[in-house]
């Protein structure tokens, strides 16, 4: 199959669904394919040799052997296994993209990888992190407790118990942090981030060990330091995003950091965009996670990974 008629295929292919086993399956009967000469671009290198490769009916194009597998590894948790539903969103003469439910990939038929994407439809971002599955322009689309709760899963996952150290989250913290300062939830989220990445020193003091006061101290510090990074990179994204808004969008007057919450070394009540919450007319970050926590027990679920 040349690049030409793969490339049409691709073009003209309709929207089919089908299992990871049938998937597999297909590709194990396919007729072995010979490089394409547009692959060459892409790794110039002489030590770089192409993937083993199949033609696959299913997808439609030739499609190396190390993404499948991959893309296999990726969905072996599925409680379904081989019987885990999927169809082609997507496709040209690069990649391909797969989706199963919620979950997208992008199959590489250059290099062979399989990279998962942001959960947000038709964005080819690659995702944050497993806990945290949208780029950092989605996230600031979410409700502020999915925020919240991907933040808390991801930190969670980052912590290592008795080890303060190791523990300070680094990215995507920093994304975390500039999407709820576009929001006026700056606070609501550092707090989140350090209560789930660190151990609770007052569970630690109530053991009454005399060997773990110097954990105690070293984990309030290392709390304390972290609370201040996020804090500064909140300031920072508050501030470029000041500078883009020039004035204040309710009542024009001219945006300053006199009258922030920054300026006494605090996180303002309301969205960098804004003078003042009296001029900001989204709710307050209370409210707004209590209304998505409501939603999310109520309501369909689509963008929560949980």
């Amino acid at each position: 199959m040349d690049q030409e008629t793969s490339g049409d295929m691709i073009a003209t292919m309709p929207a089919v669904s089908f299992t990871l086993g049938e998937l597999l399956a297909d590709v194990a009967t396919g007729s072995e394919a010979v490089p394409r000469a547009w692959a060459d671009q892409w790794h110039p290198s002489e030590e770089w040799s192409p993937p083993p490769s199949s033609v696959s009916a299913l997808l439609g194009t030739v499609v190396p052997h190390p993404a499948l597998l991959t893309l296999a590894g990726k969905l072996s948790a599925s409680a379904v296994g081989m019987d885990t539903g999927l169809r082609v969103e997507a496709a040209d003469s690069h990649e391909v993209l797969v989706a199963c439910g919620e979950r997208r990939f992008a199959l590489g038929l250059a290099d062979g990888t399989c990279t998962e994407l942001c959960r947000r439809a038709d964005c080819r971002s690659r995702m944050m992190e497993a806990e945290v599955p949208w780029c950092s322009t989605h996230l600031i689309d979410l409700d502020l407790y999915s925020m919240v709760t991907a933040a808390q899963f991801w930190a969670r996952a980052s912590h290592r118990h008795g080890d303060p150290e190791r523990s300070s989250p680094d990215w995507p913290a920093e994304e975390l942090m500039k999407a709820a300062v576009a929001v006026a939830a700056g606070e609501m989220m550092a707090e989140a981030i350090v209560m789930a990445a660190f151990d609770d020193p007052h569970e630690l003091e109530q053991r009454d060990v005399p060997a773990e006061y110097g954990l105690i101290l070293r984990t309030r510090h290392a709390m304390d330091r972290e609370r201040l990074r996020l804090w500064e990179t909140a300031r920072e994204e508050a501030e470029r995003l000041r500078e883009a808004a020039g004035a204040c969008q309710a009542c024009h007057r001219q945006l300053c950091w006199l009258d922030d919450g920054f300026a006494a070394g605090a996180y303002p009540q309301a969205r960098p965009e804004y003078c003042s919450a009296a001029c900001d007319p989204l709710p307050t970050a209370r409210e707004r996670y209590l209304a998505g926590q409501q939603n999310w027990y109520t309501g369909p679920r689509e963008d929560s990974p949980f």
